[in-house]
């Protein structure tokens, strides 16, 4: 049987530059890609918006995963003629706890940790674009959040995990972007994946994808493990990040965006069939 590939991927040191958000370089491959049917999910730490701006640009119109697994948007089928995208396009089909739910239980609960840490309400635009390596303009954007905050922790290792403790407890949890620490819910971006896979192969009537899941960063660890070929992206001046799975991760020789292009074209089979007439 013919393998259906799906393409899960990190955006922000993965499939966009490290340091300029760039993915130019890789504009004809998704194009071709796109052409071929294999859905490209975004499966990301940003926002709804975010990523929005992004499927825009590429005139891509796919299902994708927003803030660490939180919210799976899932595109209406009436809407695919459009080059431009909006919310009124996609639906949300799955979602853990707002944004309003976290910030009540934070400031009920864990009071004694608020010297801690800082959440970006807290930080001002110059801190903000230091930390994120965006340009003003886009930091509307990146604060927009409506599943997970984002916070910088102030404190030590240990507080880190006492304070790690104290979330679970209310079913959140904290997770490691390359930039910030992601508060949330339970969800993460393996857990998401496979729920979206799942109610793809039910709209799709396709029962054997195999995935490939491209990753730099901690918070991608639980998507990489779920996948048929996990692909870790290199980081200029940074260690791979461990990473213990059944599928041993490639590991890629350039970082993004070049390594994202490196990486999925390594498959030879996947290769071929950008290789092929549509």
């Amino acid at each position: 049987m013919k393998n259906n590939y799906l393409i899960s991927t990190d955006l922000d040191g993965t499939f966009l530059g490290h340091k300029n958000f760039d993915y130019k370089i890789n504009e004809i491959l998704i194009s071709k890609i796109a052409q071929r049917n294999i859905p490209i999910i975004f499966n990301t730490s940003k926002t709804f918006d975010e990523v929005i701006a992004i499927k825009k640009e590429l005139k891509l119109y796919m299902p994708f995963i927003v803030e660490n697994g939180s919210g799976i948007f899932y595109p209406i089928k009436n809407n695919k003629s459009k080059n431009k995208y909006s919310k009124n396009d996609f639906k949300l089909i799955s979602n853990g706890l707002t944004r309003n739910d976290i910030n009540k239980i934070i400031n009920l609960h864990f009071s004694k940790f608020s010297n801690c840490f800082k959440l970006t309400n807290e930080l001002s635009s110059e801190e903000l674009i230091k930390i994120s390596g965006l340009p003003k303009a886009k930091l509307k954007n990146l604060l927009n959040r409506e599943f997970s905050e984002l916070l910088v922790w102030k404190s030590n290792q240990k507080k880190l995990q006492d304070f790690k403790s104290k979330l679970s407890e209310f079913g959140l949890s904290v997770t490691k972007g390359a930039r910030f620490l992601h508060l949330k819910g339970q969800a993460n971006k393996g857990v998401a994946l496979k729920d979206l896979i799942n109610y793809m192969k039910k709209a799709k009537k396709i029962d054997n994808y195999k995935v490939i899941a491209l990753g730099d960063s901690e918070n991608d660890i639980e998507m990489l493990q779920m996948s048929d070929y996990p692909f870790l992206i290199k980081i200029p001046n940074r260690s791979f990040i461990k990473f213990k799975s059944s599928q041993k991760a490639r590991k890629s020789i350039n970082p993004a965006p070049l390594g994202w292009k490196e990486s999925i074209l390594s498959l030879d089979d996947f290769k071929q069939i950008m290789l092929e007439e549509v």
